[in-house]
């Protein structure tokens, strides 16, 4: 009687398709490709060195997936929007991160409201359970396009402020919690997962209910180390990536 599980090896044929999968989406991601239009099935043959079987199993993936269309006498067309990097080293939001190059991200506060924090959130603001907070409900657009959405809680003993209607909501809260309270935020508590949207998150982002979203759970801090925002954000998948620099580990001597 043998124990454990029974591994099957792959063909060298799925290594292959498994790897160009990944080198085209990648390349798709950087818009590598003139136009969104893929070379011939001749030409990317050539670029990878594979063989057509690989390319057009590929591309037959591809296609499932909604990546991209295939018109006949036209060519294979590039048709899923193209993944916008944000960098995660510095304490800022995409808003911040996009807009310092061009004006394509923008935000909008849904609700805002005063509630009782509950056991979670307080501790995650390090205040008593049932303590006033602002609950603020958000909407990141990119390129007019739903990109994200946002529940984030505050102490209302300092940003009871918000619900009076004199600041403005709809831009980074970094730039909110600034303005309140006149000095830079500090560092930022982040934490990235992935999950399969809820109906209710698949609404407001435009996708299918189940389909990817990266999820970031925040905290951020003020430069004195108080707890400013817990805050627990919904992305598209598609639509954004998570990118930063991982320093080189030095060797314990």
């Amino acid at each position: 009687m043998t124990t454990g599980h029974h591994h099957t090896r792959p063909s060298p044929h799925a290594h292959t398709v498994r790897w160009l999968y990944d080198v085209m989406r990648s390349e798709m991601r950087d818009s590598a490709f003139p136009g969104n239009v893929l070379p011939p099935e001749d030409a990317l043959v050539r670029r990878y060195g594979v063989s057509r079987g690989a390319v057009r199993k590929v591309i037959d993936l591809l296609r499932e997936e909604g990546v991209v269309e295939r018109t006949r006498g036209a060519g294979t067309f590039i048709v899923s929007p193209r993944t916008l990097p944000h960098g995660v080293g510095p304490s800022r939001d995409v808003a911040q991160d996009v807009n310092a190059r061009a004006p394509r991200v923008s935000i909008f506060t849904t609700h805002a409201a005063l509630h009782a924090a509950p056991a979670y959130v307080a501790d995650r603001l390090r205040v008593a359970p049932g303590t006033p907070v602002v609950l603020l409900e958000s909407t990141t657009y990119l390129d007019g396009f739903p990109l994200s959405v946002r529940s984030a809680f505050m102490p209302f003993c300092l940003f009871g402020v918000l619900l009076d209607g004199d600041v403005d909501l709809d831009r980074s809260p970094y730039l909110v919690m600034q303005e309140v309270l006149d000095e830079h935020p500090g560092d930022t508590d982040l934490r990235i997962t992935a999950s399969a949207a809820s109906h209710a998150v698949a609404d407001l982002l435009g996708i299918q209910p189940g389909a990817p979203t990266l999820d970031t759970a925040r905290e951020v801090y003020s430069r004195s180390g108080v707890v400013l925002e817990h805050s627990v954000a919904h992305a598209r998948a598609d639509r954004l990536s998570f990118c930063t620099v991982m320093a080189a580990h030095e060797p314990m001597g």
